[in-house]
Formats: C-alpha cells, structure tokens, sequence
C-alpha cells in the first residue's frame, strides 16, 4: 500500500510540475517562425557531381532492370529493354535537371533570363 500512495504522490507532483516547464519551454523557442527552420549547410561541388551521377546512373539501371524483365517475361527481346533504357535515362537526366535547380537560384541563374551583353557588343 506505500508504493502505491508513494506513486500517486509523485504523479501529483509530476502533474503540479507539468504547466511550469510549459511555460519555460516557450520562453525559450524562438518567436519567429523563420528562427525555428534550420537552414541547409551548402554543398559542395564534389557532392553535387557525386550526386548528379548517381541520380543518371540509377535512372538508366532502373529503366534497363525494368526493360530487360519485361522482355524476359513477354519474350520480347530487346525492344523493351531499349525502350525503358531511354526512358530511364530520360527520368536520370530529369533527375538531374531538377538537382541543380536551387543551386542555380541560389547562385542567381535564372533558366529563362536572357544571356548577359558582352561589352562593346550591342
């Protein structure tokens, strides 16, 4: 009967406790919304590339994996390997377009902004 009055004392204790590390814990969180979101160290260029491979490399074998199943399975060889070969390719080059995106934003290349006038040249 001790342990069990000893674990409702605590609880009651627990739950006095309770609205004041409420109150402490949002004293110390940030006001603004911007403060709160953390922000993305930059990457480097050998990462990027590393990157960028692997987003090509892994469209072109899952496009070929995918081809080349299909065709054992349909007895259609190689047409369908070819095909989701270029498809898996088109999808890694997507991949990689869509990569290098908020670094050409980030370095203020926009993709549709005209070419910069060369001096001297109208």
């Amino acid at each position: 009967m001790y342990r069990v009055t000893e674990t409702l004392t605590q609880a009651s204790r627990l739950s006095r406790m309770l609205p004041q590390l409420d109150d402490a814990m949002q004293e110390q969180e940030p006001s603004s919304p911007d403060a709160k979101a953390p922000q993305a160290p930059p990457s480097s260029g050998l990462g990027m590339a590393m990157r960028m491979s692997t987003e090509l490399a892994s469209g072109v074998f899952v496009g070929g994996g995918i081809g080349y199943i299909l065709d054992y399975w349909l007895h259609t060889n190689p047409w369908l390997t070819l095909i989701f070969f270029v498809f898996g390719a088109a999808a890694g080059f997507r991949n990689m377009y869509r990569c290098s995106m908020p670094h050409q934003e980030q370095r203020g290349v926009n993709p549709g902004d005209e070419p910069p006038q060369q001096r001297g040249k109208p």
